[in-house]
């Protein structure tokens, strides 16, 4: 997605089915220090509207990991 492209492009994509598009990789790795995961799906576009020259479009999520809460113990 292009956060800074026009809102018209941003809600074109949001529309297309992407719960019903396949997981295709997942990788779990450190970025700055922190671990992240990053998840990846493709999704086939009609051609024609509402992008006239795609056959596709990849939805890459970026997501910070938090480990578990762990509570302080009393002592």
């Amino acid at each position: 997605m292009s956060p800074a492209g026009p809102p018209t492009l941003l809600n074109r994509l949001k529309a297309l089915p992407w719960r019903e598009a396949i997981l295709n990789d997942r990788t779990d790795e450190t970025g700055n220090g922190r671990p992240e995961i990053r998840r990846m799906k493709i999704c086939t576009v009609r051609p024609g509207r509402p992008f006239p020259h795609a056959t596709q479009a990849i939805q890459v999520k970026r997501l910070p990991h938090r480990p578990p809460h762990r509570q302080a113990s009393s002592r």
